[in-house]
């Protein structure tokens, strides 16, 4: 057990080593407002590949050009032409950005408005009293131009922020934003076409943590993710479809398990289930001795869902910090005293870790 524990805390300092160098390689744009070379040509180009998708009906959650919501757009307008990616919702994206004075309001910052009784909608402001958004209600709906003298959105205007830092003695010009009596129809700018499927390739390191109560030791053990998932567009949602080797370590149990997992779902939330090879003998050391449980040195499973909450660009790629809570199937063995604590501790796994995301 001594030469398992050592290995297991040799593998926590790679990984901690493998986190430093990548936040290294990283560049992290944490807190609005983000800054950048050249702040104008970068405004105007959120407003421009916004206006990509003019036309393209509202669709709740949805980010693609089939249909997208409002922060979809704004969220894809970042990430699209500056790689970064800023909070998807407008619930977050509210406390996210830097609060300015409407007479401060300059083109490319954020307006926001309250349409449901609490803040709910928010668009780019293109200049002149003018704003990009996908609309689900109001004159026009959908990806369209509006403006902040309109009856509707005056009403439910409620401020506005900056995520993107300005030269203070430069103002970005307005960008040409469709005229107030003109419709999407007269002024056609075709949708970009749908956004083809791609691979993305992972490598990621993760740290578990104790979750039973008489176990004095913090972390519980290790662990790796090889991954790839396949990236596609569904029913106006950008979804993915992985597969994963996880390799672990439980120092808890004294246990190495191998799982190969399949996963699905979003960027921010996936499922994922499979396979495992467990090798050693699952025990656990209880105030009354020792817990055994079945599952040991066989084919055994495990499942639950990844939480990836912030994803900040890295050279060539992407870095992640993500959580899990996993199931694994490990049950007590028959004969001993009941003892539920102990059994959801061998049961569960709790990580946290962060991965690198490139190819996509």
């Amino acid at each position: 057990m001594n030469m398992f524990t050592n290995s297991v805390r040799f593998m926590q300092k790679i990984i901690i080593c493998l986190m430093l160098f990548l936040l290294t390689r990283t560049t992290i744009f944490a807190l609005p407002p983000i800054r950048t070379e050249q702040p104008d040509m970068a405004r105007l180009r959120l407003i421009k590949e916004a206006e990509k998708y003019l036309g393209v009906p509202y669709h709740y959650g949805g980010m693609t050009s089939g249909g997208m919501d409002c922060s979809g757009l704004v969220y894809l307008a970042f990430k699209d032409t500056m790689n970064v990616s800023i909070p998807r919702t407008v619930e977050t994206l509210y406390p996210w950005v830097e609060k300015i004075d409407t007479a401060d309001l300059q083109a490319g910052d954020l307006v926001f408005f309250n349409t449901t009784g609490t803040v709910s909608h928010v668009g780019i402001y293109a200049g002149n009293g003018r704003f990009i958004h996908s609309a689900s209600a109001g004159p026009r709906t959908g990806v369209t131009f509006s403006s902040l003298d309109e009856y509707y959105w005056k009403r439910t205007y409620i401020g506005a922020g900056r995520a993107v830092s300005h030269d203070s003695d430069a103002v970005l010009a307005a960008a040409e934003p469709v005229p107030e009596n003109q419709t999407y129809k007269e002024n056609p700018v075709m949708p970009p076409q749908q956004k083809t499927s791609k691979f993305e390739f992972s490598l990621g390191g993760a740290v578990s943590w104790n979750n039973y109560i008489h176990e004095t030791s913090v972390i519980r053990g290790a662990g790796f993710q090889l991954g790839a998932a396949y990236a596609f567009s569904a029913a106006g949602m950008n979804l993915k479809l992985g597969l994963e080797l996880r390799p672990e370590w439980d120092v808890q149990l004294g246990v190495f398990r191998l799982p190969l997992t399949l996963s699905f779902g979003g960027d921010m939330f996936r499922v994922f289930l499979g396979p495992v090879l467990s090798i050693g003998e699952p025990v656990l050391d209880v105030p009354e001795g020792k817990r055994y449980f079945d599952g040991g040195s066989s084919w055994t499973g495990e499942g639950g869902i990844t939480f990836t909450p912030f994803t900040f660009n890295a050279v060539s790629g992407k870095l992640a910090v993500y959580g899990e809570l996993a199931w694994q199937f490990y049950y007590p063995k028959p004969g001993q005293t009941d003892n539920w604590m102990a059994n959801l501790s061998a049961a569960t796994r709790i990580s946290t870790g962060i991965r690198y995301i490139f190819g996509n």
